[in-house]
């Protein structure tokens, strides 16, 4: 049953490279230089995203996502 959602070789490929790579400790800083070596200076600065107005339904969506996760906890 596991086997369909992801494939084991390759997660245990990947769980082994991990490992790995966390054998060899990194300089101090290592992790401001991997953020800025994706830094894009061409883009933009500011990104807009609109987004449709909140509705009764999302209303009722959190509403009842709310009520379960309190049900399970309270069970």
């Amino acid at each position: 049953m596991a086997g369909r959602w992801f494939d084991m070789d390759r997660l245990v490929v990947r769980l082994s490279l991990v490992l790995e790579n966390l054998k060899t400790p990194l300089k101090k800083g290592a992790w401001r230089e991997m953020l800025n070596d994706r830094i894009n200076p061409v883009g933009p600065e500011i990104l807009r995203i609109s987004l449709p107005f909140w509705q009764a339904t999302d209303t009722l969506f959190v509403a009842m996502a709310m009520s379960g996760l309190v049900g399970s906890v309270l069970l």
